[in-house]
This record gives C-alpha cells, sequence and structure tokens, in this order.
C-alpha cells in the first residue's frame, strides 16, 4: 500500500479522501485494483482485530465480575 501511495502521491488528510484521490491519480487499472484490495484487506483485518479486542475485554470483565 505504502508504495502505491508514494508512486501516485495520495497524501490525503482522511481515509475517505484517500480512497477519492486514488480514484482520480491511479492511472494503472491494475495499480488501482491492488489499491482496492489492500484497502479492503486492511479494513477487514482492522474489524477482526476490532472484534478481537472486544471479546477479550468482555471476558475479563466477566472474570472480575
Amino acid at each position: 500500500m505504502i508504495i502505491l501511495i508514494r508512486k501516485y502521491d495520495l497524501n490525503a488528510t482522511s481515509q475517505l479522501d484517500v480512497i477519492d484521490m486514488a480514484r482520480q491519480n491511479i492511472t494503472d487499472q491494475n495499480d488501482y485494483i491492488r489499491f482496492l484490495e489492500l484497502s479492503l484487506e486492511g479494513r477487514i483485518y482492522g474489524e477482526a482485530a476490532s472484534a478481537l479486542e472486544k471479546a477479550t475485554m468482555d471476558a475479563k470483565d466477566q472474570k472480575t465480575h
């Protein structure tokens, strides 16, 4: 992802802006597809990590009550 961000100068101030910027700036279709794949993969991993963290915290709370 970093390679694509640097290659196409995708310096956005928010995550939502970077998607629009990528749509406008990435000229190679394969790079754009890879960018979308990596974005989706990152979101999936982020959501999984959040769910695991919540489950861990819930388990700790149940042990203390």
